[in-house]
């Protein structure tokens, strides 16, 4: 099966969007916000609050096949791969913060682990690393290694 670079990055986005609503409500109270790469906001997030930011970045693309035959006439197949990278901000106002924030954490983590999309978008290596606190919150990164296929 193979995909677009643009048509991965929004399953892996729906994916997450998805299971992130479904899932965090029970943690805090409330669907954590997702900031997206790519879409600003000119407002800050609510920093007494849990919110995340989401980014899916391209790290190399490889021709895959030597023949021309695996599509049309001149095609080739090349995989593509990268990251995914959840930044996950737990308010220090809000008790048992951290302890909240390894929850939601393992969520996202689950969002991913062993996961393939309708598309072909294959994920693995899917861990939680926890950041230095800043002045205001607890930091998390989830972290995800994706791979899909293109013919071109």
């Amino acid at each position: 099966m193979s995909t677009t670079f643009s048509n991965a990055v929004n399953e892996l986005n729906k994916l997450f969007n998805d299971y992130w609503k479904a899932n965090t409500t029970s943690i805090c109270g409330y669907v954590p916000e997702i900031r997206w790469n790519g879409i600003e906001k000119a407002d800050a997030p609510d920093s007494s609050k849990f919110w995340c930011f989401h980014s899916v970045l391209n790290a190399d693309e490889e021709q895959k096949t030597l023949s021309v035959s695996v599509g049309l006439p001149g095609q080739k197949r090349y995989e593509s791969y990268g990251i995914i990278i959840v930044q996950l901000y737990c308010p220090k106002s809000i008790l048992n913060s951290k302890d909240k924030g390894r929850q939601l954490a393992t969520v996202a983590k689950n969002c991913y682990r062993g996961k393939q999309t309708s598309g072909g978008v294959w994920l693995k290596n899917v861990r939680i690393i926890d950041v230095d606190p800043e002045e205001l919150c607890y930091r998390f990164n989830i972290i995800a290694d994706y791979s899909f296929d293109e013919i071109f």
